[in-house]
């Protein structure tokens, strides 16, 4: 997930006032799909993470890398800033404070001045048959679980997405079910906006391969690759190059992996298909109740070392964006505990010990 701005930005959506916490449970919940990007629900294990839209007909996570960077390896070190340090001092100690800012500008800095660009991998989406008329929808984000849900009715039957980010097993996980049997039918495709990206079906596979944008003189040279494999209980599953399809099916796990050929700041002698196809045949082994349980055992026990009551009182079962317009001479300090919590949840969904 892009570190730099996931947090700034999801905290923003929070202020908005369009989440609410419901019961006791740390949770963001929401009545539509989100229209824009800020509005969408973050999913993340440190190295991989998706904002979750939760479309009724059609279903979009941009997916994000930890290591998609503009460019490639270069040396930023100019060799006139040792030479501009060493004179920039003799100018503050003579009182002279602009001329060593301006030598220090024009002289010592890197080059470029500017980081390269970080740039996403692009997006999966999930195209629904069936689901028109929809009642009753439900999109929600469990602080507690690091799992995003979407739920809602088509006449008799409800369906139920859940997304997460499995730090245990590497991959995006996708689950939809239905409440009655065969209910189930998507077409899932990958697009990218990065150069060269092409989809096309491998094996049982889609996948989906491109190189990050350039970087100034630079040319981009970071690779990635991504696949999707679908498990379906009932109906059927089939893969060409236009996408996967997902039919007559009662739930269906759909698994997402995404490599890159970055090893470190200064070799990109990785192999992306290989380290993409690991990730999703091992997690491809394991049931949807495994891998959720593998993702939960490794993230609650990060978000449960803290724990804040700054008390409950009636305000909370109210919608947040009117607990926040009351806040000011309200009496809601439960509020400011899920607003903690919820920066706690984006830090450990962002950033993870040897991603």
């Amino acid at each position: 997930m892009n570190k730099s701005n996931v947090l700034v930005i999801a905290l923003a959506l929070f202020a908005t006032g369009r989440c609410m916490a419901e019961g006791n449970r740390m949770e963001l919940w929401y009545s539509k799909p989100a229209e824009k990007w800020v509005e969408a629900l973050p999913v993340g294990n440190g190295r991989l993470g998706a904002m979750d839209f939760g479309g009724i007909e059609r279903e979009r996570l941009q997916v994000n890398e930890d290591n998609l960077w503009a460019g490639g390896p270069y040396d930023p070190a100019n060799p006139t800033a040792y030479d501009a340090i060493v004179e920039s001092r003799k100018l503050i100690f003579a009182g002279k404070q602009k001329e060593a800012m301006d030598l220090i500008g024009a002289s010592g800095m890197g080059t470029p001045m500017r980081q390269a660009s970080y740039q996403t991998m692009g997006d999966l989406i999930l195209d629904f048959a069936g689901v028109e008329g929809a009642t009753d929808y439900r999109r929600s984000l469990d602080l507690e679980t690091a799992i995003a849900s979407v739920k809602y009715k088509v006449g008799d039957a409800e369906f139920t997405r859940q997304v997460f980010c499995s730090a245990a097993d590497q991959v995006l996980v996708v689950r939809v079910s239905a409440n009655r049997p065969g209910r189930v039918n998507l077409k899932a495709t990958l697009s990218s906006p990065l150069k060269g990206a092409v989809q096309q079906a491998r094996g049982g596979d889609l996948a989906i391969t491109g190189t990050t944008g350039n970087f100034g003189d630079i040319k981009g040279q970071v690779k990635f690759e991504s696949l999707v494999r679908a498990q379906a209980s009932g109906g059927k599953v089939s893969v060409d190059d236009s996408g996967l399809k997902v039919e007559n099916a009662d739930a269906v796990t759909i698994l997402l992996s995404c490599r890159t050929n970055y090893v470190n700041y200064h070799d990109l002698s990785a192999d992306a298909e290989a380290l993409a196809r690991k990730d999703l045949d091992g997690a491809s082994g394991k049931s949807f109740d495994e891998l959720r349980k593998n993702h939960e055992e490794t993230y609650q026990p990060l978000f449960d070392r803290v724990k804040l009551d700054l008390g409950r009182t009636a305000a909370a079962e109210k919608p947040t964006d009117e607990r926040i317009k009351q806040f000011d001479g309200g009496d809601d300090p439960d509020l400011a505990a899920l607003l903690f919590q919820y920066g706690r949840y984006l830090l450990i969904s962002s950033s993870r010990a040897n991603q």
